[in-house]
């Protein structure tokens, strides 16, 4: 049988039965990966997020958010985060090419628009969509992204991280500023 995921990979399963005990072995074959090689999981290495000293101490340190995916509707999680973030303290550039201002800042289509460097991005975009974000942050010179509760993508904040970028991954910025820091920045 295989199993694909997606149009890259696939895996192929067999299976054969071994008589003493009637035991079964499961076997996993996968294609060569070309161009992979750089991919940092090929080598065994997989993604952690900072030490929870280190995560507040980035939240303290950073002053700027360019936050991408923020959107203008008061019901959705990145307005909140965004709004709390502005709260402690924090200037924020929201990023969402469909909207002209959001919590009285004007808004950007992309991190390339932006008008100056923020010190960190935060990600409310689904996970397909961070790879393309990382390589603006790499070409950018931005460093330190972080990816919001749900926004999982192993590869490209290893490669983010690769680039000497500080990477946080699906964790809120909101509540690690809170539980982490206290309430005040």
């Amino acid at each position: 049988m295989t199993v694909s995921f997606g149009n890259q990979y696939s895996i192929q399963l067999s299976y054969e039965r071994v008589e003493a005990g009637a035991q079964y072995s499961v076997f996993l074959h996968a294609p060569p990966a070309p161009d992979r090689a750089k991919n940092a999981i090929v080598h065994g290495m997989s993604f952690s997020n900072p030490a929870p000293q280190d995560i507040c101490k980035l939240l303290r340190e950073v002053r700027s958010v360019a936050v991408v995916g923020l959107s203008s509707n008061p019901g959705r999680p990145s307005f909140h985060v965004a709004q709390a973030l502005q709260s402690f303290g924090y200037r924020i550039f929201p990023v969402h090419p469909k909207v002209t201002e959001v919590l009285g800042e004007k808004a950007y289509p992309d991190l390339e628009s932006l008008p100056e460097l923020p010190d960190i991005v935060d990600v409310f975009r689904a996970p397909e969509h961070v790879p393309a974000i990382v390589d603006s942050c790499i070409r950018l010179g931005i460093k330190n992204l972080w990816l919001q509760d749900g926004v999982v993508h192993e590869e490209a904040a290893l490669r983010a991280r690769q680039a000497g970028i500080t990477v946080v991954m699906d964790r809120c910025m909101f509540r690690d500023h809170t539980q982490l820091c206290g309430t005040g920045s």
